[in-house]
């Protein structure tokens, strides 16, 4: 789920900074997760949304389902982005291990895409559609309530 929200008269997005264990990197990301047992897409979404970042959003729009490693792999994942977000009790999952989180202007956001800071996949490409999207559907409520 990409989060966005209007601060300071300009798009922003709020990353997490988590630790990747596979890789032994840590970085600005998404906050992301799989559906639990019984759980749509949406429902997830709302759930990691949740429990890594300790929002929620009042408005949801789901983007194209990205396929990740095209001809070594049929990985999927959904893609939403929200706004009208708010606070919540915060419980973070105990399997996180995420060290931060942080609210960046679309633009800032831009530049960490370009010198390397956001690095993960699936970040990139969900961050590039979902700034796409609002600038492209001004009239949309995601985009009303963003920009």
């Amino acid at each position: 789920t990409v989060p966005l929200d209007k601060r300071r008269s300009a798009l922003n997005v709020l990353l997490i900074r988590q630790e990747r264990y596979p890789s032994r990197t840590i970085g600005w990301e998404i906050p992301a997760g799989r559906p639990e047992k019984g759980e749509t897409s949406l429902q997830a979404a709302k759930r990691e949304l949740r429990e890594e970042a300790g929002i929620k959003a009042d408005y949801w729009h789901q983007l194209p389902r990205q396929i990740e490693n095209v001809g070594r792999g049929n990985s999927r994942s959904d893609l939403f982005v929200a706004a009208g977000i708010t606070p919540v009790q915060n419980k973070l999952d105990v399997g996180e291990v995420i060290t931060d989180q942080q609210w960046f202007p679309m633009y800032e956001v831009e530049d960490m895409m370009l010198d390397g800071r956001i690095n993960a996949g699936h970040t990139l490409a969900s961050l590039a559609l979902a700034n796409t999207f609002v600038n492209r559907n001004p009239d949309h409520p995601i985009a009303k309530h963003t920009g």
